[in-house]
């Protein structure tokens, strides 16, 4: 373990040192702050860097950094989040799923998980389960459910499908 740690932060150091200057000032403009989060035993500076991958769309480099934040910290939620966001990025809908549902079995007031929960059952066709996750968002914070969730029409599809599943099964 001791191993893969050390070769991860050879990995990064390597990046980092081969195009500094040009990661530097793309992560600075979305926000990412190198000289403030050094520290390679500090989930946050994991989590940042590993946002900073996702906003230059390097998601693999991003989930590698979010695996790292929760190494180092299994309670961190927005690490969990953060990389169920990740994975539903790229599609990959069942490993997001069960990020999102670490991040509110750690946090149950967790809106952001819960909604993105939702979405990540949605894209599965789980459209009841999704309705649940939706309404349990809805629960913890409905004006961040009703900004994120209006536009999009889901909720009317999501109750559709299921009326639609009823009739089937009467």
């Amino acid at each position: 373990m001791l191993l893969l740690i050390f070769c991860f932060l050879i990995n990064v150091a390597s990046a980092y040192a081969q195009s500094g200057t040009q990661l530097s000032k793309k992560a600075d403009s979305i926000g990412f702050n190198f000289p403030t989060l050094r520290d390679f035993n500090n989930a946050q500076y994991f989590n940042e860097l590993g946002f900073a991958y996702y906003r230059l769309h390097q998601i693999p480099k991003a989930i590698n950094a979010f695996k790292k934040v929760i190494t180092l910290d299994p309670c961190h939620a927005v690490g969990y989040n953060n990389m169920g966001v990740s994975y539903l990025s790229i599609k990959e809908y069942k490993n997001s799923e069960s990020a999102f549902k670490m991040a509110i079995k750690i946090d149950p007031n967790y809106v952001k998980a819960a909604y993105n929960l939702a979405v990540a059952l949605f894209w599965q066709g789980k459209y009841y389960e999704a309705l649940k996750a939706y309404q349990i968002a809805e629960r913890i914070n409905p004006d961040y459910v009703k900004k994120r969730f209006n536009d999009s029409r889901a909720r009317e599809k999501i109750e559709q499908t299921i009326v639609s599943q009823d009739d089937f099964l009467k």
